[in-house]
């Protein structure tokens, strides 16, 4: 398994209710899961949790076999650095540099996707404007040094996606990663997503996190239930897990 949670609490301030109360989840590498619920509802606060950045009250938090959850800060985050990819809800990208810089800053930390990122490309930045240009950036946009800061919010959520897939991650977090994307962007990320794991020979596991919930066959959002093919974890629910 990429991910198993078992008996997982967590509140942010002590004697406060839950944010979040999961029983059991696992995920399987290949397998996607979306998490479903309102704004509030603890979305952001599991992807924080499964990429290391907090440590539940109770219970365990493994990533590839791993319990991140009793780590030393330092070495989780060189773990999580390794094997993990993000893309945030806030994008964070760094407002100074180029859209190519922010793709490849996980390869500054992490030597694993550095050379994973190489291996079928001649270096990490010629990976980075790969897949910049299949998610649908134009080659004056890659080749003009312009920083992210100068771009609109759905160009800034490409660079976020495309930071979040570079280097092969065996997981990626990607939370709300199409809330600013059109219906033919949305469309090209799962195929990127896809296209990327095969050409590795790895499959990651990525939980999606969104206020909808939308599968690569079913562009549209339905925002009262969850009907998409994939797993889900419902947060409205208690953090009920159903396949």
């Amino acid at each position: 398994m990429v991910v198993e949670i078992d008996h997982v609490r967590f509140a942010w301030i002590t004697g406060q209710r839950d944010t979040l109360d999961i029983t059991r989840m696992e995920i399987a590498a290949g397998e996607r899961v979306f998490v479903e619920g309102p704004s509030g509802s603890g979305k952001s606060t599991l992807f924080s949790m499964l990429g290391g950045v907090v440590c539940p009250r109770e219970g365990t938090v493994r990533v590839l076999g791993t319990d991140i959850s009793r780590m030393p800060a330092g070495k989780r985050d060189r773990f999580c650095a390794d094997h993990i990819g993000f893309v945030f809800q806030m994008f964070n990208l760094v407002p100074y540099l180029s859209l190519i810089d922010n793709v490849v800053l996980p390869c500054r930390f992490s030597l694993r996707r550095f050379e994973r990122a190489r291996t079928r490309s001649r270096s990490p930045e010629a990976k980075a404007h790969r897949l910049l240009a299949r998610l649908g950036l134009e080659p004056t946009e890659l080749h003009g040094g312009r920083t992210v800061a100068e771009l609109s919010i759905g160009q800034q959520q490409r660079v976020a996606i495309a930071r979040g897939l570079i280097g092969a991650p065996e997981l990626i977090l990607a939370d709300e990663p199409t809330s600013a994307l059109d219906e033919g962007t949305r469309e090209r990320f799962l195929e990127v997503l896809s296209e990327s794991s095969m050409r590795s020979g790895r499959l990651p596991a990525w939980p999606c996190s969104t206020s909808h919930c939308w599968s690569a066959s079913q562009s549209s959002p339905a925002s009262s239930a969850c009907i998409c093919r994939s797993p889900c974890l419902d947060l409205r629910t208690g953090g009920s897990f159903r396949r």
